[in-house]
């Protein structure tokens, strides 16, 4: 699983080690977090998951920012999220889409957020647990 939040960090020595990587037979995955100021946008992320794909990556998860204290300036609205997720997920081919998820606190499993073909509660949503948390 490689982390990438930004097609900018797909370089000509990250396209290299990819290729090593995948000449031993690795499988690989990307995951990426939503950052406000640095991918919050359709585009970036269209160009970002899109040039996953053709060097090998497959784009997993696509995470809500978690709630760490000291980095509450980089969550972006939720809304927002869904918006732009539901666009990418209209637009890309199904492997080029990853999956947009919650990570629960407390390690309780990654949720996903449904997208705007659904009409659902923004507010509250439960873990696999059954336990119900409120955003």
């Amino acid at each position: 699983m490689i982390h990438f939040e930004h097609p900018d960090e797909i370089t000509r020595q990250t396209v290299e080690a990819v290729r090593k990587l995948r000449s031993i037979g690795t499988i690989c995955f990307s995951q990426s977090v939503f950052l406000k100021g640095v991918n919050d946008s359709y585009e970036t992320l269209y160009k970002l998951f899109s040039r996953l794909v053709e060097i090998g990556i497959k784009p997993y998860y696509l995470f809500r920012c978690d709630p760490v204290k000291g980095a509450e300036h980089f969550i972006v609205d939720i809304k927002k999220e869904i918006e732009i997720t539901t666009k990418l997920r209209a637009s890309l081919s199904g492997l080029a889409c990853p999956m947009y998820v919650i990570d629960v606190p407390g390690g309780s499993g990654k949720v996903p957020v449904p997208l705007n073909f659904w009409k659902y509660n923004l507010n509250t949503y439960k873990d696999f647990k059954e336990k119900h948390i409120h955003i």
